[in-house]
């Protein structure tokens, strides 16, 4: 869920027809690269700085269906969408510090809670206009695109389990989830973790 605002304009034959402002509610599925260090504090506690890259381009509003349905002047129903390209580029740092729930010789499992920076840049469309003709056909249509560069505080939320595959390597899926009270951001990312232990 991003924090920038998207506008749609209709014209029905060059008049105002309808229009709709908004935060682009929807989120793309976007690889990422993760480096962390865990260091024990207790046999319950340790601390864990992280970096987190992410970075993507993709397409959003393929959702979004506009219908005309049929009317005295509209012989057929008519359906629209309207896709546009989206670019995310997000950088994060911090540190998470986790109680482990879960403490065997095999297998490890942790909760925690921390506090991170973001910054981030988005180029995203901000306004579409589309022009109908009285028969709900499309006469013309323009999009205008922006970048949004941000910054913000925030705080990870993390759970994982780590498995045992040798004396000193530990293979592990830990699920993260950020959310920045200054920022409509939220950042979800789902990590397989390869664990080297020093």
């Amino acid at each position: 869920t991003y924090s920038d605002f998207t506008r749609t304009i209709f014209l029905r034959e060059g008049r105002p027809q309808n229009s709709s402002l908004g935060n682009i509610a929807e989120g793309d599925l976007m690889p990422c690269l993760s480096v962390q260090v865990a260091i024990r504090l207790s046999p319950k506690l340790s601390v864990a700085p992280f970096a987190l890259y992410l970075g993507h381009k993709g397409r959003l509003f393929e959702n979004d269906r506009y219908v005309f349905g049929v009317t005295s002047f509209n012989d057929v129903e008519k359906r629209y969408t309207f896709p546009a390209a989206n670019e995310l580029r997000a950088f994060t740092a911090g540190a998470t510090f986790r109680y482990h729930i879960i403490r065997q010789e095999t297998v490890q499992g942790y909760l925690g809670a921390g506090l991170a920076y973001l910054s981030r840049s988005h180029t995203y469309r901000e306004l579409l206009t589309v022009d109908f003709s009285a028969s709900s056909d499309i006469l013309g249509q323009s999009q205008e695109f922006v970048t949004s560069n941000k910054q913000a505080l925030g705080v990870p939320l993390v759970g994982g389990l780590e498995f045992k595959v040798s004396q000193r390597v530990l293979l592990g899926v830990q699920l993260q989830a950020q959310f920045h009270p200054n920022l409509e951001d939220r950042l979800v990312t789902g990590t397989l973790l390869i664990r080297k232990r020093i």
